[in-house]
């Protein structure tokens, strides 16, 4: 079984994307390995784990990224799944726990 173990992604302003993430519901960890750099983790229920690193050579990491958050970030009237940006521009499509 292949299961997918940690996701990096390279943020222009690593501080704005925590924050926007946080308000997600992600919990980050301040980490640093080695030589790296200082970057962000959050683990997942199921053991994976998302990471936030700052872009050293202005690339970033330009993905959708689908997640499963409280239903308390969804109104009546939304559509599902719900489509936001963060701020480096990548979509993040987010859907309602049970």
């Amino acid at each position: 079984m292949t299961e997918l173990s940690f996701l990096v992604i390279y943020c222009s302003d690593l501080e704005s994307n925590v924050k926007f993430y946080k308000e997600l519901g992600l919990d980050f960890v301040i980490e640093k390995h080695g030589k790296g750099p200082t970057h962000y983790a959050s683990t997942f229920s199921n053991s994976t784990v998302m990471e936030l690193y700052p872009s050293t050579n202005g690339m970033i990491t330009n993905t959708t990224i689908g997640l499963v958050v409280s239903r308390s970030f969804f109104g009546e009237n939304d559509k599902i799944p719900k489509k936001l940006k963060d701020p480096d521009g990548r979509l993040v499509m987010i859907y309602p726990d049970n």
